[in-house]
């Protein structure tokens, strides 16, 4: 039978993310680690002729669909929830995210400790792969300012299964904790999320 997170509990979770301590930045720089695990590369081409990306932030931010078309394409094909709080959007992406979104947002210079650049081809979008010494820099890069809370990694896991059937990934789990830790690790796997990565960006209680 089929399991889905409910509603109230993925609502709980954007609430807190977006009053977490995350910049909307995180959400690109998420997708980009999943980019990387689809296509099974550590160094990708971020634009919107790159399927893994695509897939990628359908998987993070899609706001899904309704008797088979997207749920307003046009201004809210996309929600980052680390970004609802936002005045002007409340968080949503237009569907040219795909196009002027990511790949925008890491060109700037203040991502360059992060993301380095390589071009192999010049007719082609450069490609992107992390810093050498990245890691000393996502809190500077993707945190705000202030005392709010490190955003918590379950909250990301019930975000990033929103509408999927979860039930193949919590069948040897017993209790409500560990169907979350289940769901948290596999978020982990996905993401391909490092023990530093998580450290940095993440608490990890359940």
């Amino acid at each position: 039978m089929a399991t889905y997170l409910s509603a109230h509990r993925i609502a709980e979770a954007i609430t807190r993310l977006s009053g977490s301590r995350a910049k909307a930045g995180l959400f690109d720089f998420l997708a980009i680690k999943r980019t990387f695990v689809i296509k099974g590369a550590t160094a990708v081409r971020i634009t919107e002729t790159e399927p893994a990306f695509t897939k990628a932030l359908d998987e993070f931010g899609a706001c899904g669909d309704y008797k088979g078309r997207p749920v307003k394409p046009d201004e809210a094909f996309y929600l980052n929830p680390f970004a609802t709080r936002q005045k002007s959007t409340q968080g949503y992406r237009s569907k040219k995210y795909r196009s002027n979104g990511t790949n925008s947002t890491i060109t700037s210079p203040h991502w360059r400790p992060v993301i380095s650049f390589a071009r192999d081809d010049p007719r082609k979008a450069p490609l992107s792969s992390l810093a050498p010494d990245y890691l000393e820099h996502l809190e500077s890069l993707l945190f705000k300012s202030g005392k709010a809370e490190k955003q918590n990694l379950t909250d990301l896991a019930i975000w990033y299964f929103r509408g999927q059937d979860i039930e193949t990934l919590i069948t040897q789990a017993a209790t409500a904790e560990q169907k979350l830790q289940a769901l948290t690790q596999e978020l982990r796997t996905r993401v391909g999320l490092t023990d530093g990565e998580v450290t940095h960006l993440f608490t990890t209680t359940v």
